[in-house]
This record gives structure tokens, sequence and C-alpha cells, in this order.
């Protein structure tokens, strides 16, 4: 009997080309000379945040990553009819490209016979791609011509351009984000449909997060609280703009691409509601100032495997204290 339910996050980080031809290291001159000069190097990238709607029953009115449940078409054996059909090899074929030589999470460290066929690290990725097209109306996804591509090029380092939609084509994908928002299954008819596969393989494992319990000073309480084990990816790529995103105005209210320590910054001065994991992996991010830093990092980081993360939260008379792995209890 498991105690939580099973979900994916994407952390995306996005680089604008700049419209004035400005270099890049202009620009991070420029973004530093706004904040005064001091610090580290502002960030080149901008980073997909959503408001979750006020009557969520978790995390309500919180600034998250896009992300949820795992639905049963994610472990779906029709995706790898799909694979198949499009690129005409299977799918197990390309997952070396996956590369994990270190732990494993619990969560996508083993066989799942209830998901027959299908890897978990497929299935969890698949999920996060979904949920993202979901909730903000961002489809991670490759035709033929570029899932060819991708199964020729061995440069893991490279960032990926993501596709920008024509006017028709918006308004094609929008019609299916409603069907989806209603019946997740329609997520994989729709892939089906436009001849396009979830771009599963520029996900990076980046952590993997329980939802925490309270500490002993917790009053008694009979309502089961809902926890998630929460696997999040990253995702880096080169745009000419930033991908439209709109909240699909049910789970989520808002939508706003920002530079990591704008997101912080505003979560100070309590603009936004930022919780405890966004907050951890938004500082995480402060780490790397360039968009080539990140994602060489997290490739890096992919291949020598990763560990849950399960912090404790302790009330305390005035506040609360979050412990982490390798903090003294005491």
């Amino acid at each position: 009997m498991k105690y939580w339910r099973e979900a994916a996050t994407v952390i995306l980080a996005a680089r604008p080309r700049t419209a004035e031809g400005l270099t890049r290291k202009q620009t991070a001159t420029g973004l530093r000379a706004q904040a005064g000069g001091a610090g580290p190097e502002c960030e080149d990238y901008r980073i997909l945040m959503l408001k979750r709607s006020g009557k969520s029953s978790f995390m309500p009115s919180r600034m998250v990553f896009p992300g949820g449940t795992v639905s049963s078409v994610d472990h779906s054996r029709d995706w790898l009819d799909l694979f198949l059909r499009m690129a005409g090899k299977p799918l197990h074929e390309t997952l070396r490209r996956i590369r994990v030589d270190g732990p494993r999470a619990p969560m996508v460290s083993g066989e799942r016979p209830e998901w027959p066929g299908m890897p978990p690290d497929v299935t969890f990725r698949i999920c996060g791609i979904r949920e993202l097209f979901e909730e903000a109306g961002i489809l991670l996804a490759l035709s033929r011509e570029e899932l060819s591509q991708t199964m020729d090029c061995s440069d893991g380092d490279r960032l990926l351009s993501v596709k920008q939609w024509n006017e028709s084509e918006r308004t094609e994908l929008e019609k299916w984000r409603k069907l989806v928002n209603s019946n997740a299954d329609a997520f994989l008819e729709m892939c089906v449909k436009l001849e396009v596969f979830p771009n599963i393989w520029e996900l990076h494992e980046w952590n993997n997060w329980l939802t925490p319990v309270l500490g002993k000073t917790q009053k008694t309480s009979t309502k089961k609280p809902l926890r998630f084990d929460t696997m999040f990816y990253i995702c880096c790529f080169d745009c000419d703009r930033l991908p439209d995103a709109s909240a699909d105005e049910g789970e989520t209210v808002l939508c706003q691409w920002k530079r990591p320590l704008e997101f912080l910054s505003s979560g100070e001065d309590n603009h936004l509601t930022i919780d405890i994991p966004q907050g951890y992996e938004l500082k995480r991010l402060l780490n790397f100032p360039s968009l080539e830093e990140l994602n060489r990092f997290s490739a890096e980081r992919e291949s020598k495997g990763l560990l849950r993360c399960f912090p404790l939260i302790q009330l305390c008379q005035d506040g609360f204290v979050a412990l982490y792995p390798g903090n003294s209890y005491n």
C-alpha cells in the first residue's frame, strides 16, 4: 500500500535570442549593471512557473513548476507502437541516451508489473510532458523528421530548439488541450493524429521530492494528508522568443517566465508564494548563470543518479523549520 501518489514535474529553462542583436555576454553585462553590479552573473535564461488556483486542494495559490500525477495513458503500450511506426525501431533501443550509472530513486529503480513493457523512465517523462501541455499549453514533441534527427545526434551537450507553431497549428493544439484537460487519454490520441512523439530524451532527472510530513508537534488529525512522490526533470532550450504559455483557468490561473532570482525576489516581497521544493530548486539554479552551463551540468548530474529527497517539517511556536538530508535534528 502506498501512502502517496506518483507524479512528474518539468522545470523549463528557456533562453530567448535577443532582438537587439546583442551578444549574450553584452546582455549579461547589462543585467549585472541593472542589479548594481554586485553578486554573481544574472542568469541568461528564464524559468516557467505557474500559479495554482486558490481552490486547489494541494498547494493553493502557490507558484509551482508544471506537473501532475501519473495517468494510465502515460504507461500505455500504445506509445511503443507509435514510436515503432514513426522511428522504425523499438523505443527501448533509444533509452541508452538516458544513461544513469549511479543510484536510482525508488520510483524509477525497477520494473512495474502493472506497466507491462513500459519503463518508468519513459512513463514519468511522458507524464511530465502531458502535464506541461495541459497546464501551460506548451507541447514538447517531435515530428517524424525531428525524431530521426534526434536519434542520429550523439551530442548530449547540444541545446534543444523548440518548434514555433504557426497560428493554425496553435489553434489546433488549443482544441486538443481542452480535450486532454477533460480526458488524459486524449494526449495519446493527439500525438497519433498529429504524428508527433513526446520528446522524452531532452528531459534530465534533476531531483526526486517526497512531500514532507509534519514533526511531532503537529496536532492530531484524522484526515489523510495529500502526499506526492515527484520526479523533477529539467529541460533547457534556445528559442527565438519565449513559447506562449497560458494558464488553463482550472488548476492554474497564471503563467510567468522569469529568471530564478526574480522569482525568489518576488517571493521574498510577498508578491508570489513559493513553497519549499520550488524555492530550493530555484536557489540551485542560481549556481548556473548561463544556459550552456545548466544544460551541461544537468546531463552530467543525471548520469550519476539521485536519491529521494525527503525533508521533515518541524513546527515551532513562531513558524517552522525544514530539515533536509544531512541536517542535524538537534
